[in-house]
C-alpha cells in the first residue's frame, strides 16, 4: 500500500508540476530522412501523431520513459502521464499507434539507426555516443 501510495504522489506530481522550455535534450533521425530543422509545433505534432510522414517516408516516432526524458515532456508541455493517456485514447478509438517506448539513450539511437523513417530523442548527456548512424535534428524557435 505504501509503495501505490508514493507511486499515486509521484504522478500527481508529474500531472501538475510546471513546464519550462527545456532544450536538455536532442532529437535524433534515421539518417535516410536527411538533414532537416523542426519547429516545436512540429516536434510536438510528430509524436502526437499529428504528422505522420516527412517526404514520402513514415515517421516512426520513438519514446523514452523514465527520468532522462522529463526535459523532452517538458518541452512539449505534456507530462508523460498525459501522454500516456493521450495515446490510450488515440488507439483505443483507431486513429493512430503509439510510439515505441524504449529505456535508455543506447536503446534510442540503435533503434532510431536502424528504422526507416525512425525519429527519437535523447538526453542531451547522451549527445557523445550518437555518433554517425542518425542525424541531429535542429530545433527552431518558430
Amino acid at each position: 500500500m505504501k509503495i501505490l501510495s508514493q507511486k499515486l504522489v509521484f504522478l500527481l506530481f508529474l500531472a501538475f508540476s510546471g513546464f519550462s522550455h527545456a532544450d536538455n535534450f536532442i532529437i535524433i533521425a534515421n539518417k535516410e530522412l536527411g538533414s532537416f530543422e523542426l519547429s516545436k509545433n512540429e516536434v510536438k505534432k510528430i509524436f502526437t501523431g499529428g504528422r505522420t510522414t516527412m517526404g514520402e517516408v513514415k515517421l516512426v516516432p520513438m519514446v523514452l520513459f523514465g527520468e532522462e526524458s522529463m526535459p523532452f515532456y517538458n518541452f512539449v508541455e505534456m507530462p508523460p502521464t498525459q501522454f500516456e493517456l493521450f495515446w490510450v485514447k488515440k488507439e483505443l478509438s483507431g486513429d493512430g499507434k503509439a510510439p515505441t517506448k524504449l529505456a535508455t539513450a543506447s536503446k534510442m539511437i540503435e533503434k532510431v539507426s536502424s528504422t526507416k523513417g525512425g525519429i527519437g530523442f535523447v538526453p542531451l548527456s547522451a549527445g557523445d555516443s550518437i555518433g554517425n548512424d542518425v542525424i541531429k535534428v535542429k530545433i527552431t524557435e518558430k
